[in-house]
């Protein structure tokens, strides 16, 4: 499996650990390390790009614009490769057969399959046809040996149609979905997310807030 991880060149601690964290959970992977954009850096020089627009400019932070284009970036690997990829950021932690269980769930129709996301906000996706589940998590911010024993544990893994998620530690897209995220998202910018049933509108200020506006549509 072709891996691709957004890891900084001024934090090579971050590699290092990432590797270490999912030593056993990468065996049998074609592992790229991609040098991560610094939106600092970015910001720092006065380059401008047509793919930060003035809001983005204005309202995300420099984290949040560097992280948004080295996603941008892996599209494009991904669909010049014509392969099958999996993006991640350098502070995921795998479960040890991650693999196995992808390849199961994988079928003809997905082109991008969310692999994790951030617990300390809402979780929405279709339950069954024409009926969603919205989820909250508790603990919000579970320790590593926690998350281990979630990832590791032998429930059963479904695939669920996505409508809000946020977060973008992992996931496997295909050279098709990535030219259509490509065209789709072709800019950083500031727009309004409705989320619905009660929760109020927020304002997006990172690529997977973007994401949120298409998931129901992809």
């Amino acid at each position: 499996m072709r891996v691709a991880v957004i890891s900084l060149k001024r934090t090579p601690e971050r590699w290092i650990a990432f590797q270490q964290r999912n030593h056993k959970a990468l065996s049998n992977c074609e592992l790229l390390r991609i040098e991560g954009i610094d939106g600092g850096e970015l910001l720092d020089s006065k380059i401008r790009t047509r793919m930060v627009t003035p809001s983005a400019h204005q309202e995300w932070t420099a984290g949040a614009i560097g992280i948004g284009l080295s996603h941008r970036l892996c599209w494009r690997l991904c669909c010049n490769s014509g392969t099958p990829l999996v993006v991640l950021e350098d502070d995921a932690l795998l479960a040890d057969k991650w693999q196995v269980q992808l390849q199961k769930l994988l079928n003809p129709n997905v082109g991008m399959m969310l692999l994790g996301w951030n617990i300390d906000s809402m979780l929405r996706a279709e339950f069954v046809e024409r009926q969603e589940i919205i989820s909250l998590f508790e603990p919000a911010y579970p320790n590593e040996n926690e998350l281990r024993t979630i990832l590791n544990s032998d429930h059963l893994r479904q695939a669920k149609r996505l409508h809000n998620a946020f977060g973008l530690p992992g996931y496997w897209m295909s050279p098709v979905m990535a030219q259509r995220l490509l065209t789709t998202i072709q800019c950083l910018e500031s727009l309004p997310l409705i989320l619905g049933r009660g929760f109020p509108e927020i304002k997006i200020h990172g690529i997977d807030g973007l994401l949120n506006l298409h998931y129901h549509n992809l």
